[in-house]
């Protein structure tokens, strides 16, 4: 059973998320201040932390740096959600290590969707197969290579020794094995995780511009190697990921 810990000081939205969640079969717990979610994940050790931004004795960057600075609960991932749309707070969270932002107001699809790719559960919109590709990935004016693990309709999950951010937006090129003409698209970086046996990190990436003839090219491709689906297929009705 997934465990989730609510830090938020309003107990409509606490309450709300705690319905959400034991709903999908998870336990949940909840803080009405910093100090208190600080205790409760470090004796609870919870699969993942939804932390409000504004909170009445400290604010999200403060706690988040608490907990990615503590040993016991620095892997836990933590979604921020807030109302507020400034760019220092964005900012403030990503320097202190959280994993995503979520903005208010937003629906329980949205919310089961965002903690899903946190999670990284085993349900996909997509079938995803095993392919072993080189792709060149542009950041600004400079050209990062990777190698990817696997694709879908809607994404491609590589590793690269270059450090992304979550959501930052790269242009990807690459070939499709026995292809003459590249795929060539952008994506957003929608996972993150540190990949130590390739010695750099591992990205799921969501195409995000990706021409409809490019899509027919990997759909055909991926029914062609149906028998090497990475995970088994699963769809319930509250499918959360696109990748």
């Amino acid at each position: 059973m997934k465990c989730v810990l609510v830090i938020d000081d309003s107990r409509a939205a606490a309450f709300m998320a705690q319905a959400v969640f034991r709903r999908k079969g998870a336990r949940v717990l909840m803080a009405l201040d910093g100090k208190t979610g600080i205790q409760m994940a470090r004796l609870n050790r919870p699969d993942v932390i939804l932390l409000d931004y504004y909170l009445p004795d400290m604010d999200g960057a403060d706690v988040a740096r608490e907990l990615k600075t503590t040993p016991e609960t620095a892997a836990i991932p933590i979604l921020v959600v807030t109302a507020y749309r400034e760019k220092e707070i964005e900012e403030r969270c990503r320097e202190v290590g959280v994993d995503d932002i979520l903005y208010k107001p937003y629906t329980n699809d949205e919310l089961i969707e965002r903690v899903s790719r946190l999670l990284k559960l085993p349900y996909r919109q997509h079938i995803r197969v095993l392919v072993r590709l080189e792709v060149e990935t542009e950041v600004g004016s400079n050209i990062v290579f990777g190698t990817s693990e696997n694709i879908s309709e809607s994404g491609i999950y590589l590793y690269t020794s270059h450090r992304f951010q979550m959501n930052d937006e790269v242009k990807l090129r690459f070939f499709l094995p026995r292809d003459r003409d590249p795929i060539v698209t952008r994506a957003v970086i929608r996972r993150t995780e540190i990949r130590p046996e390739y010695r750099g990190y591992g990205y799921g990436m969501e195409f995000v511009d990706l021409k409809d003839t490019d899509k027919r090219r990997i759909h055909a491709f991926i029914e062609a190697r149906k028998d090497l689906i990475r995970e088994p297929l699963e769809t319930p009705p509250d499918t959360a990921s696109n990748l």
